[in-house]
């Protein structure tokens, strides 16, 4: 076989598949409360941190009214499959926080991220880690969301009264939350 050619790559190999994944989750900044988060999700443009899990549940809770990641996951499963259920998540959440104020540049990027298959030296191989991760991505838009909901078409829109969402998920159920906060709320 051609080693040049992009193959995809089986877990056979005495290499543990998913060191880089652990790798990058240590090396992430922690982050331990509540406030800090917050200030986070307020000035960020992009950061990505390590959270326990009780932590980003409470920050969730407080900002969207809803009942942390497990609320999510139940908006997400329900639209998804028509049956609200939530998967166990590990107590270490690698975060990204995002804020995109570009509706186009924002669709690229969501029509690419948590990508089921990733393509890197020459390999491919499926987008996965072990269950000690789990990632969280947590986007701000700067733009009406229904504005440009033609363009917002690889998740689920859902609304609250302060709130418009778009929820994604990978094939590992790592969410995705696209938020818009309602004007005159």
């Amino acid at each position: 076989m051609d080693e040049d050619n992009n193959v995809f790559y089986v877990f056979n190999s005495l290499e543990n598949p998913f060191e880089e994944n652990e790798r990058e989750h240590r090396s992430l900044p922690k982050c331990e409360t509540v406030s800090q988060l917050h200030k986070i999700a307020v000035s960020s443009n992009n950061e990505h941190v390590s959270v326990k899990k009780n932590i980003l549940d409470e920050f969730l809770t407080k900002k969207f009214n809803i009942n942390g990641i497990y609320g999510f996951m139940e908006i997400y499963s329900k639209f998804h499959i028509g049956q609200s259920f939530w998967l166990p998540v590990p107590q270490d959440i690698s975060v990204i926080f995002k804020t995109s104020s570009d509706p186009y540049d924002l669709a690229h990027f969501l029509g690419h991220s948590q990508s089921s298959i990733i393509t890197s030296k020459n390999r491919s191989y499926l987008n996965l880690h072990n269950n000690r991760i789990y990632r969280f991505t947590l986007i701000r838009a700067n733009f009406d969301i229904e504005q440009y909901s033609d363009l917002f078409y690889v998740g689920y829109h859902y609304d609250t009264e302060k709130f418009h969402f778009l929820i994604k998920s990978s094939i590992q159920f790592d969410l995705t939350v696209l938020y818009q906060e309602k004007t005159g709320t």
